[in-house]
């Protein structure tokens, strides 16, 4: 008979409702973050300049590269 510890049974409870329940939550707080980043680009930038830099933003999410974004914000704040 082998007796397993609290910590062991802990260590080994992972459902797939769980995995989602974290996807969920992390999707949530990505969302949030980014819908209140485009908030604050809309809030501190010319019209032009918040509409390239929201396009930045989705792109990069989309593409899973966040240079094409950075660089741009670069750009911006050096030019101030």
């Amino acid at each position: 008979m082998d007796k397993k510890t609290l910590l062991d049974e802990l260590l080994e409870y992972h459902s797939t409702q769980n995995t989602e329940l974290v996807i969920r939550n992390r999707a949530e707080n990505a969302i949030a973050a980014c819908v209140n980043l485009m908030n604050l680009i809309e809030e501190s930038f010319d019209a032009a300049t918040a509409s390239d830099l929201n396009n930045r933003v989705l792109l990069s999410v989309k593409n899973r590269d966040p240079s094409k974004f950075l660089r741009k914000i670069d750009t911006v704040i050096s030019g101030k």
